[in-house]
């Protein structure tokens, strides 16, 4: 009874987020025939690549008890990720926005419509969380600037002086 009402509490589950829907709205909101048409191209090109991420998973066999996998991160790179980043070709769409950003948006529009979250997210995570953070009045940050932000502030010094070629 009391994990009913809590599951109902839940205000995102099930409902897509409209910053991360906006970059494709809008550009579904353009009145260019060209552009439409290149849209489509997209999404055809987001069905594609659900279906070879499947087929990767329909594959999956786990090779001992511990969960560990035959498949290395580096082949689900090469059969997965790398054609999605890789298409399509469409060259308007391409000068007039951000076209990384525009297949992830279309990609979440397409996963939570099939209910295959987890597909967008795995094929195109950094660009959803650049479209996130730029909508929130946020920025994405480097792997390096993160870790200089946990270091202790003396380390910080030591590093900037060691970078600047001073002595300590």
């Amino acid at each position: 009874m009391h994990l009913q009402k809590y599951a109902e509490l839940d205000t995102w589950h099930g409902r897509p987020d409209p910053d991360l829907l906006s970059p494709i709205e809008k550009a579904l909101a353009v009145p260019n025939a060209m552009i439409k048409e290149e849209v489509k191209l997209i999404r055809k090109h987001v069905e594609a690549s659900q279906q070879g991420y499947g087929r990767y998973w329909t594959t999956y066999k786990p090779t001992s008890k511990k969960g560990k996998s035959n498949h290395s991160a580096a082949l689900f790179h090469d059969k997965v990720r790398k054609p999605y980043a890789e298409g399509p070709d469409v060259p308007v769409v391409a000068a007039l926005s951000n076209l990384d950003e525009l297949r992830a948006s279309d990609t979440y529009k397409y996963a939570m419509k099939e209910k295959k979250e987890k597909f967008a997210f795995e094929v195109a995570f950094k660009a959803l969380c650049t479209i996130k953070a730029r909508a929130v009045d946020s920025t994405s940050m480097s792997q390096q600037f993160a870790n200089i932000m946990q270091m202790q502030s003396a380390a910080v010094r030591v590093l900037r002086n060691a970078q600047n070629g001073n002595t300590v």
